[in-house]
């Protein structure tokens, strides 16, 4: 049995090549025996995709049931089963497969069921995400700050709920449209998650907190540093300002009338 062994985060990078099937040229290949391994290891990738081809008679469901029972983190079955043995689809289904596909099959099909698994990794993780002084509810849609409702439109929501799942982390443009399109044949484009992001900063810049932006790499959520107290910075700034003035100023000198 081949692994291709895919975590949630490299689903975006999966193109479709010259005859239109997904290339995984990028993605680490593993067989049967070192995936086990992983299942039992606390140090691998959690939530990851798992596409088993089916390439051997002795190749069965109970393998794969046994690795998930000894699984000590989670991941996302998709199994690829031969023509004449698209007849074992159910037992691979109740053996903990999530898909199961019979090959030959459309192209696009195995990437829809990548993209699928990817948006329903977020979809189980509703609950409650807290930052700094925000708390969002995924399950309502709904941010907090201090207890003090801030008011997001449906697409800054969900721009939201990906950036709360992920902190710590920078999240990728293409992953952000990718989760937004929620079904939809193509994700959003660069530019409407940029906007979404400007409007959500303009919403929780005021209580200290930002989405930071990093060129090629993604966004993030971040506490935005202090600023210097007003009456300070206008005596630094006097001070600034009187050090660089070529000449002194007159203004104490003039003592006309309508001074």
């Amino acid at each position: 049995m081949r692994t291709l062994w895919l975590s949630l985060s490299e689903t975006e990078l999966l193109q479709q090549g010259s005859n239109a099937w997904p290339r995984f040229d990028k993605v680490e290949h593993i067989d049967w025996p070192h995936a086990l391994g992983r299942l039992r290891s606390l140090s691998a990738t959690n939530n990851s995709i798992w596409v088993l081809q089916v390439d051997g008679l002795n190749h069965s469901p109970a393998g794969l049931r046994q690795g998930l029972l000894e699984a000590k983190l989670k991941v996302w079955v998709v199994v690829l089963l031969p023509f004449d043995r698209r007849s074992e689809i159910v037992e691979w289904l109740d053996a903990g497969a999530d898909r199961c596909v019979a090959l030959p099959c459309q192209p696009a099909l195995l990437a829809a069921l990548l993209r699928s698994l990817h948006r329903r990794s977020f979809a189980l993780d509703c609950g409650i995400s807290q930052f700094a002084s925000l708390s969002f509810d995924h399950a309502a849609m709904t941010l907090f700050c201090n207890e003090h409702r801030v008011a997001l439109t449906q697409r800054e929501a969900q721009v939201m709920s990906v950036l709360m799942q992920r902190v710590g982390k920078m999240v990728s443009n293409h992953e952000i449209s990718l989760h937004m399109a929620q079904g939809e044949s193509c994700a959003l484009r660069a530019a409407a998650v940029q906007l979404y992001v400007h409007r959500i900063n303009r919403k929780i810049e005021p209580y200290g907190l930002h989405v930071n932006c990093v060129k090629q790499v993604g966004y993030g959520l971040a506490v935005k540093p202090q600023r210097m107290p007003n009456e300070l910075s206008t005596v630094w700034g006097c001070a600034a300002v009187s050090a660089h003035r070529p000449f002194p100023s007159l203004a104490a000198h003039v003592h006309a009338p309508w001074v």
